[in-house]
């Protein structure tokens, strides 16, 4: 289920408690050959969680099933979370909206203030109907 949820994800045994871990690349070294820095990768487990009564580490195992954890995983999972273009467009028109609203707001009020001092100036002025 780790694998069709995400090819990087696998379980480890430690006595009798499973974890999930993820394959994360890393850089583990640097070289330097005539003038050009070179970068060599690795991978590093990086814990997720555990398959215990709480899901951390030190908790009594359970034996959860697939649906629970599938249902877990995907709750916690941010690594895979396809969501986050449309909340960040999303935020980004709702920002938008704001600022046009506070300008339309921000031009009435300096409408309003103005209104007297532009009755005061056109006073004088006559209309012939």
């Amino acid at each position: 289920m780790l694998k069709e949820y995400d090819q990087d994800l696998f379980c480890q045994r430690d006595a009798d408690t499973l974890h999930v871990y993820r394959k994360k690349p890393r850089v583990e070294g640097t070289f330097e050959y005539q003038g050009v820095t070179y970068a060599y990768a690795g991978v590093e487990n990086q814990y997720i969680f555990s398959l215990t009564h709480n899901f951390k580490f030190g908790g009594r195992p359970v034996d959860w099933g697939i649906e629970p954890l599938r249902e877990y995983l995907s709750e916690i999972d941010s690594w895979r979370d396809d969501t986050g273009y449309e909340k960040f467009v999303k935020a980004r028109e709702l920002n938008q909206k704001w600022k046009d609203e506070s300008k339309t707001n921000e031009i009435r009020a300096i409408a309003a203030d103005m209104r007297v001092d532009f009755a005061k100036a056109t006073n004088d002025l006559v209309v012939n109907p």
